[in-house]
């Protein structure tokens, strides 16, 4: 298996490592305060977790109130940050998913287009890391690929939906016409999600680490997304979804679509 496109090594430094992680964190802080007196409240809340050298969630809350009547104050502040990125792999996985890449790759009109991400910050050297979190996963086949001359569509793939000035829009619907165009099982969608997570990644791991919404609102989203297979599908639905007129960071929206395949699943 391979195809015309070679891709170029990566820069020493940085590690892809696998990774089992399911963290949640939940800062709820209730102030109640009932005085006649001027007060100054200052509340800071640090919580610094790191997650097996992928992300870091830094969450710095500070809450200063001045209160000087008969007053009561109530302060709530709910801090929920879910990252899953759990690798499972089959035999014959990452095969798979390298040759139906290479041919959506190939076939693709905008294939010109595409072919500028070939150069990106992910390249054969990532490539091969992620062969090697499949393997220890249960891709037994994983080595059988060759990072350098099989590996094109994944390292195009991924360095466009982790690239800062692609829309969330397009990132969606290029993911969801690879899905459509090569018929791809739930287990390639959600493997390439995980790969999505686990890649090192600067401004798509701030991003991630930044952002803030309630538990209700992510679990309305995997909803919509589960009830939105097999039409429209659940990618289509995540090229248009905003969250309060925001889009989603890529590694927020691949985390839910992978709860959401694995509802799917069973």
């Amino acid at each position: 298996m391979s195809n015309a496109f070679q891709l170029p090594g990566v820069p020493d430094g940085v590690e892809m490592q696998p990774v089992n992680v399911d963290v949640d964190v939940d800062v709820d802080v209730d102030v109640d305060v009932d005085i006649d007196v001027d007060v100054d409240v200052d509340v800071d809340i640090d919580v610094d977790i790191d997650i097996d050298a992928i992300a870091v969630v830094d969450v710095d809350i500070d809450v200063d109130i001045d209160i000087d009547n008969v007053v009561d104050v109530d302060v709530d502040v709910d801090v929920d940050v879910d990252i899953d990125a759990v690798v499972e792999a089959e035999p014959g996985m990452m095969s798979r998913i390298t040759s139906s890449l290479n041919a959506w790759l190939t076939a693709n009109p905008n294939k010109v287009a595409l072919l500028a991400f070939l150069t990106g910050s992910v390249g054969s050297y990532f490539i091969g890391k992620a062969l090697d979190i499949s393997q220890a996963a249960g891709d037994t086949t994983a080595h059988d690929v060759d990072p350098a001359t099989d590996g094109a569509g994944l390292a195009v793939l991924i360095n466009y939906m982790l690239d800062g000035t692609v829309a969330s829009h397009d990132k969606w619907a290029t993911f969801n016409d690879y899905v459509v165009t090569q018929n791809a099982a739930a287990a390639d969608q959600s493997m390439l999600c995980t790969l999505i997570l686990v890649t090192p990644n600067a401004a798509a791991d701030a991003a991630a680490t930044a952002w803030r919404w309630a538990d209700t609102a992510s679990a309305a989203l995997e909803a919509q997304l589960v009830a939105s297979e097999p039409s429209p599908g659940m990618f289509t639905v995540l090229s248009t979804y905003q969250f309060t007129g925001q889009d989603l960071p890529v590694k927020v929206a691949a985390g839910v679509a992978n709860r959401a395949l694995k509802q799917l699943a069973g």
